[in-house]
């Protein structure tokens, strides 16, 4: 379980804000994947918002059994090689503090956008590496940062069209404060990015 994913009313400040300003309207009644579901926090959040399915997809079995207690589908993989979902099945992909995990960020993109129909949307919060470079390897587990135009180059490169990539997380100062509860878009303010990616409906001519 992550800091970010014990703070349950944090989560639900920005993903709400999210879903409300932009995501909904990838949203169709396909299921949304939660890769890295961790505990099921945010997909039970997405669930409250009217999401029939979220599918968590995580390796740890103790995250898993949460996740189906909160709710969610579960299923044990890693997004590379996912047999039992099935391709362009899902209407949203979300990878909340994943792409940093991974040497090849790019294949796990491509492999996201393969679970997303098209006109579907990929999610993904990670590190700023030009505003968290201090802190960034305190995470042994962390492989690779992004800065925003590396993070919008490795999105081009899976094929995807990049639609929204601000700042994440609340900014310097503002702490984790009231502030946020009553204006949810200081979540939006901080040393991370969020960013979201289409899959084409076509392919340009």
């Amino acid at each position: 379980m992550t800091d970010a994913q014990s703070d349950f009313p944090y989560n639900q400040s920005w993903i709400r804000y999210a879903w409300r300003r932009w995501l909904s309207g990838y949203y169709t009644g396909a299921p949304v994947i939660d890769y890295g579901c961790g505990i099921g926090v945010n997909g039970s959040i997405l669930k409250t918002l009217g999401v029939h399915q979220v599918i968590g997809v995580d390796l740890d079995w103790g995250c898993l059994h949460e996740s189906c207690r909160r709710g969610l589908s579960v299923v044990r993989g890693n997004l590379l090689n996912l047999p039992p979902v099935r391709s362009a099945m899902a209407d949203i992909v979300m990878l909340i503090h994943v792409l940093e995990h991974f040497e090849d960020g790019a294949l796990l993109l491509s492999s996201a956008a393969d679970m997303i129909r098209p006109g579907g949307a990929i999610v993904v919060v990670t590190p700023d590496w030009s505003r968290n470079f201090v802190r960034f390897y305190d995470d042994p587990t962390h492989r690779r940062p992004y800065t925003r135009a590396s993070l919008n180059s490795v999105l081009r490169g899976a094929g995807l069209r990049q639609r929204v990539l601000r700042q994440h997380n609340v900014g310097y100062k503002l702490g984790r404060t009231p502030l946020w509860r009553l204006f949810p878009r200081l979540c939006f303010t901080g040393d991370a990015l969020f960013a979201i990616a289409e899959r084409p409906t076509a392919i340009p001519s």
